[in-house]
C-alpha cells in the first residue's frame, strides 16, 4: 500500500515524469512507503494518509528519480586529485532512503516512545 501517488511525486519533482520513471514509480512508492511505515512502527498512519507523510514519501521518490544515473553506489563525494571517494550508506543506494531531515518531518506522526517502568519491587512481600 503506497502512502503517496504519482501526482504527489510530480509535485515534489516540479516536472512531469519520463516514460522510464513511470515504469519504476510503483515499486519506488512501495519501497518508500515501507521505509516510512517501518520508521513509524508500531504506530500506523491514519486513513486517509496525513499530508505530511505523503510529502515525505513523495520527496523520497523524487530524490531517487533526480539523482545522477552513473554515480557509483553510496558515493557521496568524488574528487579527481588523488582519486578521492567518500561513501555514505544509503545516500545513492539506488532506492529510497530516510534522511535525518525526513525523519524529523515524520516525528509528529511517530507517537510517544515513553515506557512505564515500576519503581517498586514486584517480588512478593509478606
Amino acid at each position: 500500500m503506497a502512502l503517496a501517488t504519482a501526482e504527489d511525486v510530480v509535485k515534489a519533482l516540479r516536472r512531469d515524469l519520463t516514460g522510464e520513471e513511470e515504469e519504476d514509480l510503483e515499486s519506488l512508492l512501495d519501497a518508500a512507503s515501507d521505509l516510512v511505515l517501518g520508521h513509524l512502527y508500531p504506530k500506523v498512519p491514519a486513513t486517509p494518509t496525513p499530508d505530511g507523510i505523503v510529502r515525505v514519501v513523495a520527496d523520497m521518490v523524487a530524490a531517487v528519480l533526480d539523482r545522477p544515473k552513473h554515480q557509483p553506489q553510496n558515493a557521496d563525494q568524488l574528487t579527481a586529485g588523488e582519486y578521492g571517494w567518500k561513501f555514505t550508506e544509503g545516500s545513492t543506494s539506488g532506492g529510497p532512503w530516510l534522511t535525518a531531515a525526513l525523519k524529523m518531518r515524520l516525528r509528529p506522526f511517530k507517537g510517544s516512545s515513553v515506557v512505564s517502568v515500576p519503581l517498586v519491587s514486584e517480588r512478593f512481600e509478606s
